[in-house]
């Protein structure tokens, strides 16, 4: 049996596969070196899946800050001086908003109030989010289901061939939607060592809401 550590990226239009591939391992292989831990990494995939929703990648080429193709978050090593601060004030912060639109937003059900405004949200600021979301579709022939199967077949298929393998699954942002949905909807049976998260939208309002109402209605099925 192998290791591998499989990632899913998140939001927004991403550089090509394999320039993106090559810096999520150079920045694990830079968080290790910083860490002063004596490990190595094991064989590496990256899921990629921004060429399903964008015609073409981020191009390191394009110096146009305002083509929807100019790279804005290049891979670059931290400083030698840089030292993580301390947020502890700023967490207070956020906790205590969590809390608020928890309450606002989310009924003891765990449905939600106000969903219009939820849906404006994902209209205007997260567009990826509300293609899967109205994936949902049971009219197998929209868009947005093909887009959305076709986004979980990548991550199914990952690990289908590493079903033999010790897995470290590490997600980001949207990716983490995707996990969630491949591990506790489609391909239960995956075998997953290690599940990480990184900036988690799991914990918002309208994905608890989401997420719920499909497990209702795959309890409802069984």
């Amino acid at each position: 049996m192998s290791k591998v550590v499989i990632a899913i990226h998140g939001l927004g239009n991403k550089p090509p596969k394999e320039l993106l591939e090559k810096w999520a391992r150079n920045a694990i292989e830079e968080g290790i070196k910083n860490a002063r831990a004596d490990i190595h990494i094991p064989d590496f995939e990256l899921v990629y899946w921004a060429d399903i929703l964008y015609e073409k990648p981020q191009d390191q080429e394009i110096k146009d800050i305002k083509s929807p193709y100019f790279l804005d978050e290049p891979y670059t090593r931290a400083p030698k001086n840089f030292k993580v601060g301390s947020y502890e004030i700023r967490q207070i912060f956020l906790d205590s908003v969590k809390n608020l639109a928890y309450k606002i937003l989310l009924k003891e059900n765990y449905e939600l109030r106000y969903g219009f405004v939820c849906q404006k949200l994902l209209h205007n600021y997260f567009h990826e989010l509300e293609i899967y979301f109205t994936g949902n579709s049971e009219a197998s022939t929209s868009i947005n289901c093909k887009a959305k199967q076709t986004i979980i077949n990548r991550l199914v298929s990952a690990l289908g061939r590493h079903s033999q393998d010790e897995i470290m699954l590490v997600s980001h942002s949207m990716g983490t939607i995707i996990a969630l949905d491949v591990l506790s909807f489609i391909a239960k049976e995956s075998h997953i060592n290690t599940f990480g998260t990184i900036g988690s939208p799991l914990g918002l309002p309208f994905v608890i809401s989401r997420i719920a109402s499909q497990s209702k209605k795959m309890n409802q099925g069984h």
